[in-house]
């Protein structure tokens, strides 16, 4: 995501016409590009336009906070947990981090109106919080050391699954970092291949879920148990779905 997009989807409609942004980050490749972001937050503020960050997946965020950029109101006006759950139902879930009283006054008035009670949307509030303080004061460091070891280790070792899928790196695709625990698996060298397919084997034979797939490539978070110390199993399980689905395209053919 670059500053140049956004300021082509503003000017389409109008300033005038946008309340806000939101923006998911790390984006769905896994990738993200600090200095693009910066750019947007204070594009958005000279237009009067609140930027919002989804950062379901940029728990991380609070582990840095020794590094100035990584701070999450150099970057938007609130930094949420998934949104876009919140006005489904009362059973949805959602976390707010903000500097903003107004952004603040109007998340508790929303609140207010039904999610704030005795029924099991408090009792997920209060896990979430829960859950919040534990990466805040760094008692999960050790579980996210794990995920980021084990995608270490299968980025480094993926041709060993086939010879011609590779892991892409963010300069490859002109970001900046990446999330250490996602691993975007190209396979724009096999052109027989939709890894669609590879994906829809790995789930439905091998139990194995990814967090994306596109018809060339796959992204997968490293982030669950099921991973761990497991980097073996996910390699030959990736191995052996693939060989079924180079199967099975061929004999299509």
């Amino acid at each position: 995501m670059t500053c140049e997009t956004i300021i082509e989807c503003v000017e389409a409609y109008g300033a005038e016409n946008v309340a806000a942004i939101i923006l998911v980050l790390p984006s769905y490749d896994g990738f993200r590009s600090r200095t693009e972001e910066v750019k947007i937050y204070n594009y958005a503020k000279s237009q009067g336009i609140y930027l919002f960050i989804d950062g379901a997946w940029d728990a991380t965020a609070f582990r840095r906070v020794s590094d100035e950029i990584y701070t999450p109101t150099l970057l938007c006006d609130a930094w949420i947990t998934s949104p876009h759950k919140r006005g489904l139902s009362p059973s949805s879930l959602g976390c707010m981090v903000t500097n903003n009283r107004k952004i603040a006054r109007l998340w508790d008035e929303a609140l207010d109106l039904g999610f704030r009670s005795s029924s099991v949307s408090f009792v997920d509030i209060m896990i979430a919080e829960h859950r919040l303080q534990c990466v805040a004061n760094g008692s999960w460091d050790a579980s996210f050391a794990q995920a980021d070891d084990a995608a270490r280790e299968i980025a480094a070792r993926i041709s060993e699954v086939h010879p011609d899928v590779y892991s892409v790196r963010p300069e490859q695709v002109g970001a900046e970092t990446s999330d250490p625990a996602h691993i975007l698996i190209s396979t724009s060298r096999i052109p027989q291949l939709d890894a669609r397919n590879w994906a829809f084997h790995l789930s439905e034979t091998f139990g194995l879920d990814v967090e994306k797939a596109t018809a060339t490539s796959l992204l997968l978070l490293c982030g669950s148990p099921s991973h761990g110390d497991a980097s073996e199993k996910t390699l030959s399980t990736l191995r052996d779905a693939l060989r079924m689905t180079l199967a099975t395209t061929e004999s299509l053919q």
